[in-house]
């Protein structure tokens, strides 16, 4: 009997030429866990996971799952249910993690404690990349949607 998973995993070898890609988290989390196999979709450069429908979020040990299995991702975009809170480690680990990310994008809400003039050295406290006083980036917080264009 074959699973969804192994119709998913030769889609994804098959298709090796795709450049964007939409998959659900419960989805991603298996391909992130699935440390059996190497995977790679380097040509994968536009990347949205969709956790909508599931309780699930992404942890620091997916992030380098997905940075190693999607290598050249431009555009990343995660959708939680809007009541979940975006965790600051998260976002760092995948900012410092996916190099070549542009523009990444995640709904969800930001801790109380964080007005919106201070999401900047929120960011800077939890991501090494934007450290550099020389990286130019703009942070945007609007509607439950947190954006960063690198």
């Amino acid at each position: 009997m074959v699973d969804n998973w192994q119709h998913f995993q030769t889609l994804l070898i098959a298709a090796h030429n795709i450049s964007t890609l939409c998959i659900d988290l419960d989805c991603a989390i298996k391909l992130f866990e699935n440390t059996g196999e190497d995977l790679t979709f380097s040509r994968v450069l536009h990347l949205f996971i969709d956790g909508n429908n599931c309780d699930v979020t992404l942890k620091n040990e997916h992030i380098h799952s997905l940075s190693k299995t999607f290598s050249d991702i431009h555009s990343l975009k995660i959708k939680y249910k809007t009541e979940n809170l975006i965790e600051a480690d998260i976002v760092g680990s995948i900012l410092d993690n996916c190099k070549q990310l542009i523009v990444f994008t995640i709904n969800g809400r930001i801790s109380d404690d964080i007005s919106l003039e201070h999401i900047q050295k929120w960011l800077i406290e939890y991501s090494s990349r934007l450290k550099n006083p020389n990286k130019d980036y703009q942070v945007d917080f609007c509607d439950n949607w947190f954006q960063i264009w690198l």
